[in-house]
């Protein structure tokens, strides 16, 4: 997952995966665009990030069955660093060991 603040106008690009072919944009009803790829969200742009961006997150994430956690570190940190790419690396571990008897 990949993330981008563009200071002056305000805007958050969240990648939420690679995709090279051809997106539809959708805009949901709390107000970011959602891109789709393949019937796929692929990436969410929030307006008025600076100050709107949690409600919108938590919609979205609600709605598309995405982690709000993981929304929100990687809005957090594109935030604390305007204009600079900011990737948030996330990985799922599975095996017996975590299986409780």
């Amino acid at each position: 997952m990949r993330a981008e603040y563009e200071k002056d106008a305000d805007l958050l690009l969240i990648e939420l995966e690679p995709f090279e072919g051809l997106t539809e944009g959708e805009k949901h009803p709390s107000g970011p665009v959602i891109e789709y790829g393949e019937g796929r969200p692929v990436s969410i742009e929030v307006l008025s990030a600076s100050r709107e961006r949690q409600a919108k997150l938590d919609a979205v994430s609600r709605d598309l069955s995405l982690d709000s956690h993981a929304l929100s570190a990687i809005a957090d940190a594109a935030i604390r660093n305007p204009d600079v790419l900011v990737t948030l690396g996330l990985e799922v571990i599975a095996g017996e060991h975590l299986i409780p008897d």
